[in-house]
């Protein structure tokens, strides 16, 4: 083996050794941002993030701004509740409109996809993923159930 084959085989190696560490550390990069956000959905990420954001000049002042911002937490908290609420309640007048137009095969893969979709949301820790969650593959088994009797789907314009 030559000098210059050495280099080149050497120089291709250091090059996939750095794309290969550049590909880990984007994602290493990408998760902890991920992780960072999605704690603000949370009353404490929430009160934590703000208090970095605020950086309070001393103790006193952190407990004094402490009680607005678990004010605000609570109030936010409350309305990520409602919001949730009413996105299922779209969500699933939705998915039952669906059931008269699509085919059996259609419900089955938006079924699987959407029960994937639920699974790798629930495995990151997100506790807000219901509107998709088994709750609406039963809800979509009763609508589907109907779908056969009904005789199959309808044709759309």
């Amino acid at each position: 083996m030559t000098a210059r084959t050495k280099s080149i085989l050497l120089l291709l190696g250091t090059l996939l050794i750095g794309m290969l560490l550049g590909v880990f550390i984007h994602a290493l990069m990408v998760e902890n941002r991920i992780e960072r956000l999605t704690s603000l959905r949370s009353q404490a990420g929430f009160v934590r993030f703000m208090d970095k954001m605020i950086e309070p000049t001393d103790d006193a002042q952190r407990e004094a701004i402490q009680a607005a911002l678990e004010d605000a937490a609570a109030a936010l908290n409350a309305h990520h509740a409602e919001s949730r609420e009413a996105l299922e309640e779209i969500m699933g007048t939705f998915r039952a409109s669906l059931d008269s137009l699509l085919t059996e095969e259609q419900l089955e893969a938006l079924n699987e996809r959407m029960e994937r979709a639920w699974k790798y949301r629930k495995s990151r820790g997100r506790k807000d993923s219901s509107s998709i969650g088994p709750e609406r593959k039963k809800s979509h088994s009763e609508h589907s159930d109907h779908h056969k009797h009904s005789g199959g789907h309808r044709e759309s314009k």
